[in-house]
């Protein structure tokens, strides 16, 4: 019963690994010795992640260039560095040189999350990115950053779709893990300079993104975010304003009642509360620290900063503000996504 029921399965995962394979060998792009050299050679995005994986690219070596780079005091060095030794690919084919006239068509994308910090947070980034569907390789940059690669069902050749399957890409990640991604990814022809990790996670079975399928969610998402940045500028005007029963016979009695957001946050860390006691699932605790922080800013870091008392967790207040502070100010969590994720764990009105 067992063989019968789980050969499919096995012949269906076989059959995505051949085909992830063959779109690796397939997705040609460009690599070039230096970043002033922008007639770049092509080649297989395969032999690429190879040469990330051994420190080492035909006849190019940069796993000891990588290893100073990593260890040298300042930012600024490190990217003078980076810029002055390292080979560079591009996702991107051109006819000639390197320039978005010449960007011929790309068969993915390549995704920065940049300054993530140590070494275990760099794998700790590493494991939610791989997890992400369509993520098929994940590897830390030159520097304290993580680089992730989507591939395409199909060749991209306009940068204008490039650009909206950025961000479609980028709101993914927002959302399931709250990393951050570099916004100039969205560039069509960028470089990206060769790495060094050995440990280069690969999810052999990651199905390649559908371009028609992003470009659709992300058109669809753009427009409600045009509509809900009206909804929530009229709503934060509302939160702001107090009512006054004003007592004209005895001043001293007029009663001044709290705005909703007041309200709000009060509400809020009595959800609070309740999920400190919790073991909460990772991604409904990232929507309630992006719904602190999209609704009551820096006034939401105290909140946040309480599940270091959940017994169940091992977070420090120091590693929740470095958490806060890598979510955007803005973003498609609102109040009602803390209620939701309270009211799973127990929270009653």
């Amino acid at each position: 019963m067992s063989s019968t029921n789980t050969q499919p399965m096995q012949n269906q995962e076989i059959e995505a690994h051949e085909l992830n394979l063959a779109l690796s060998e397939r997705c040609t792009i460009t690599v070039s010795d230096r970043i002033t050299n922008t007639q770049g050679h092509k080649r297989s995005l395969g032999q690429v992640i190879q040469g990330i994986r051994q420190g080492e690219f035909e006849k190019w070596s940069f796993a000891n260039r990588i290893a100073t780079i990593r260890n040298v005091d300042t930012s600024q060095q490190k990217r003078d560095l980076t810029k002055s030794t390292l080979p560079w690919f591009s996702m991107a084919e051109f006819d000639g040189t390197r320039c978005a006239a010449n960007t011929k068509q790309s068969w993915g994308i390549v995704l920065d999350i940049d300054h993530v910090g140590t070494d275990e947070a760099i794998e700790i980034c590493k494991s939610e990115l791989i997890a992400i569907p369509c993520v098929k390789y994940v590897f830390r940059s030159p520097n304290d950053g993580v680089k992730a690669i989507v591939l395409f069902d199909e060749p991209v050749t306009e940068k204008d779709e490039y650009s909206q399957i950025f961000n479609y890409c980028a709101n993914y990640i927002l959302d399931a893990t709250g990393y951050k991604v570099d916004p100039t990814c969205k560039d069509i022809c960028r470089i990206h300079f060769f790495s060094h990790d050995p440990r280069l996670r690969e999810d052999k079975f990651a199905a390649p993104l559908s371009v028609r399928e992003a470009l659709a969610m992300s058109q669809e998402v753009a427009l409600q975010e045009r509509v809900l940045g009206v909804i929530n500028l009229t709503s934060n005007i509302m939160h702001q304003i107090e009512t006054i029963n004003y007592n004209y016979n005895d001043p001293s009695q007029t009663i001044v009642y709290p705005s909703s957001l007041e309200l709000d946050l009060q509400k809020a860390a009595q959800i609070i509360e309740v999920l400190n006691s919790c073991v909460i699932d990772y991604l409904d605790w990232i929507k309630v620290g992006l719904a602190l922080k999209n609704v009551f800013a820096e006034e939401g870091l105290g909140l946040w900063l309480r599940f270091s008392g959940n017994p169940n967790y091992n977070d420090t207040e120091d590693s929740l503000a470095r958490k806060w502070y890598s979510f955007p100010s803005q973003n498609s969590c609102n109040f009602g996504s803390i209620i939701y994720v309270g009211e799973k764990h127990g929270y009653q009105k």
